[in-house]
């Protein structure tokens, strides 16, 4: 059985990512991986540099989805999401904490959901409970 790709995020010295994320990716895709999903949350520019570097070795045929694990406020949220969505990734999850209900109705309201295909990213908990209380509280 083909053990699946190493994490990427471990690669901390940006010169070593580089070379070794090229190489972690062309082995996953030389086995059929057409799904790569990265941790974002460590700083927006290293976010835009490593998921540019990821994006174009995985080109626009492969998915990719992005978890940045609740370490974004709402207003860092909506910021990252909208400069990450040129990268085109399927979600971004957990953008911010899933209890934070009003939150995750105000980034909805920013519209950026919809640049980050939003049928899928909404597969949040706090949406859903969002959208519910907005629907209890017309």
């Amino acid at each position: 059985m083909n053990k699946p790709p190493r994490n990427l995020g471990r690669l901390a010295r940006p010169q070593t990512l580089l070379s070794r994320a090229e190489q972690v990716l062309r082995e996953a895709i030389a086995r059929g991986w057409t799904h790569f999903k990265m941790k974002v949350g460590r700083g927006l520019e290293e976010d835009l540099r490593r998921a540019a570097i990821i994006r174009e070795e995985i080109g626009r045929d492969r998915v990719l989805m992005m978890d940045a694990n609740q370490v974004w406020d709402v207003p860092d949220a909506v910021a990252a999401m909208r400069a990450l969505a040129r990268f085109d990734p399927l979600w971004i999850e957990e953008p911010t904490s899933p209890d934070d209900v009003l939150g995750h109705a105000r980034i909805d309201t920013t519209q950026v959901y919809a640049q980050v295909r939003p049928a899928r990213l909404k597969q949040s908990v706090g949406f859903y409970e969002g959208k519910a209380l907005e629907a209890l509280t017309k």
